[in-house]
C-alpha cells in the first residue's frame, strides 16, 4: 500500500457566543497518495495565478462572501485526484462542560477525524495547519501521537505546517467557510 497524505485545516472556533461567533465548527482533510502530490500542487499554482492570488496565501477570507468566485475556484479541482473529508459540528449540540475549554474542544473534535483517518489508512502522514500558540501546538502534537497514531508498524506520522507554506492546506481554505472565515 502506498503512502497516503492528509492535509487538515479547520474553520470556526471554540466560542459558544453564537450571535457573534457562529455555531459551526468544521475540520476538513484533503487526502491523496504521494504519486498525486506534485500534480495537485502544480494545479494549485495554476489556480493561484488564474484567480490573482499571485504568491500570496489562498485563504477563505480573501474569497470572503463571493460565492461565485469560490465555486469557480472549487470547480478547477473537480477532476483532481484527491478525496475531501469533513467533520461539520453544530456547536449548539455540544453539551459537555469540557467543550468550554479550548484544549478539550480542539483535541476532541480533531480527534474524531484523526481516529477515523488513521483507522482507514494505516500508512498515513497527517499535516495540520498550526493553530494557536506554540506551547499549545507542542502539547497538541504530543496528544495526537500518544492517542491517535495507530502503531509503530503502520508508518503513520503527524506534523504541523504554516498554511502560508503549504499549498494543500491553502486549498482547504477555498472550501472551508462558516461565520468565522478561515
Amino acid at each position: 500500500m502506498s503512502q497516503v497524505y492528509a492535509f487538515i485545516d479547520e474553520s470556526g472556533n471554540n466560542s459558544f457566543e453564537f450571535d457573534t461567533q457562529g455555531n459551526c465548527f468544521i475540520v476538513s482533510a484533503i487526502i491523496c497518495t504521494g504519486e498525486n502530490l506534485d500534480n495537485i500542487e502544480t494545479q494549485i499554482d495554476e489556480v493561484r495565478k488564474k484567480y490573482n492570488f499571485q504568491k500570496s496565501e489562498i485563504k477563505s477570507s480573501k474569497i470572503a462572501d463571493n460565492h461565485t468566485r469560490r465555486l469557480s475556484i472549487l470547480n478547477e479541482f473537480k477532476d483532481t485526484n484527491f478525496t475531501l473529508v469533513s467533520l461539520i459540528v453544530d456547536k449548539k449540540k455540544l453539551y459537555s462542560q469540557g467543550f468550554k475549554y479550548k484544549k478539550s474542544f480542539y483535541k476532541y473534535l480533531n480527534g474524531i477525524l484523526y481516529n477515523n483517518l488513521y483507522r482507514v489508512f494505516p500508512k498515513l502522514s497527517i499535516t495540520v495547519d498550526e493553530l494557536g500558540s506554540n506551547p499549545f501546538m507542542v502539547e497538541f502534537k504530543k496528544y495526537v501521537n500518544k492517542t491517535h497514531v495507530v502503531d509503530l508498524f503502520g508508518g503513520s506520522d503527524f506534523s504541523m505546517a504554516d498554511s502560508k507554506s503549504n499549498k494543500l492546506i491553502q486549498l482547504l481554505a477555498t472550501h472551508l467557510f462558516s461565520e468565522g472565515h478561515s
